[in-house]
């Protein structure tokens, strides 16, 4: 199933689960995949759980894509999505605002339950930023920090390698720089290269969101 475009469900409501969108198991041996790229969802409402989605099939939101889920509620778990048994993925790059929902027992924003988790992952294709010239170079490149463009084909290794020495750096704050004191050593700027491998996705969890914890899932994170 494929949403395409931006889909918008607003102020919808349900007496039991999914107040805008209820997606219901299906019996087949190939999983069904959910995809979306832009879907707005706001003031809608179900009594039990899923006061935008409930869902026992995985979600995927697609690369470049935006998703906001603002004022939903739910009387049970999962103000804004109630996953069951599945995966909701979020590709790099897709950015989702989850603010202001409401969840009556747990998971003002999210509900995973029985066992859903959530997956981060990166783009298959290797960013056009990360020419081939640029990968085994003896440069750490942080646009090619990333499996689809092989880690820089080790180039950043060093980065890794020498992190118990970062003590003995001498840093001017100013432009973010650092040079190991005694031997030369290549310049990377510095919050550059942390940002690129910290963030994978702008998924943003607002603390608006409202219930007696904001988060519920059975533990089981994964990042690709």
């Amino acid at each position: 199933m494929l949403l395409q475009g931006l889909v918008a469900l607003i102020s919808n409501s349900a007496a039991h689960l999914g107040g805008a969108m209820y997606l219901g198991p299906v019996v087949s041996t190939v999983e069904v995949l959910v995809t979306c790229d832009n879907l707005d969802m706001q003031n809608n409402k179900a009594e039990l759980s899923g006061g935008a989605i409930f869902s026992s099939r995985s979600l995927q939101f697609n690369a470049n894509g935006r998703s906001t889920l603002h004022g939903n509620k739910a009387g049970g778990t999962g103000g804004a999505i109630a996953l069951l048994e599945n995966v909701m993925i979020l590709k790099q790059g897709h950015s989702m605002q989850v603010a202001h929902n409401e969840a009556g027992a747990h998971g003002g924003g999210f509900a995973l339950l029985s066992g859903a988790w959530i997956s981060i992952s990166e783009d298959e294709a290797c960013s056009a930023d990360c020419s081939g010239a640029s990968r085994g170079n003896g440069v750490c490149d942080p646009q090619c920090l990333n499996r689809a463009c092989n880690w820089d084909d080790g180039d950043c290794n060093v980065q890794f390698e020498n992190a118990g020495h970062d003590a003995q750096e001498s840093c001017n704050r100013h432009v973010n720089t650092c040079s190991f004191v005694g031997r030369p050593r290549q310049r990377v700027p510095a919050l550059a290269f942390w940002r690129h491998v910290t963030t994978v996705s702008k998924a943003v969890l607002r603390k608006r969101n409202t219930s007696r914890h904001a988060l519920c899932w059975t533990p089981k994170f994964i990042l690709r």
